[in-house]
């Protein structure tokens, strides 16, 4: 019982500095913003933010199987990996970060008791933006075959 509630106001605690860091984003460059985000990273779950770039999806869900306190450590990865993705100038880079962030989401939403509305927009408008994604390569991959077949 201890246990849920200090992970409750870590939890807590997280996105309170997270909506800190979106306040302060108008201030901030990219390049600070990062620093915040890679400073979050850090403090609550131990590791650089590049530990988890090089990382499946599936490796990412896999990590917290076992944990005692997995569902609050994937919360906030997945919310971490959601705003670095918004940060993100290469669309690879930053739709592989929402399609793990999409994967924690899920995980999370399947293993959780609770139904949480804010979970099911999230996964919704991140589907929405990889679909978008998808559309618009393949929107790009026609008229650059148009192109060539003119030229």
């Amino acid at each position: 019982m201890f246990e849920r509630d200090y992970m409750m106001r870590i939890l807590q605690t997280f996105f309170q500095d997270m909506a800190k860091l979106l306040r302060d984003r108008q201030r901030l460059d990219d390049g600070q913003q990062l620093e915040a985000l890679g400073d979050l990273y850090r403090n609550y779950l131990k590791n650089d933010r590049d530990d988890y770039f090089g990382m499946t999806a599936e490796n990412l869900t896999d990590s917290f199987n076992g944990d005692p306190d997995r569902m609050y450590r994937a919360e906030i990865l997945a919310t971490l990996l959601y705003h670095d993705a918004a940060l993100q100038k290469d669309e690879d880079s930053r739709n592989g970060l929402l399609e793990k962030s999409l994967a924690l989401y899920k995980y999370l939403d399947a293993l959780s008791r609770d139904f949480s509305p804010e979970r099911k927009e999230i996964i919704g408008t991140i589907e929405g933006m990889l679909r978008l994604h998808q559309e618009n390569r393949g929107g790009q991959s026609k008229i650059k075959k148009l192109g060539e077949a003119f030229s």
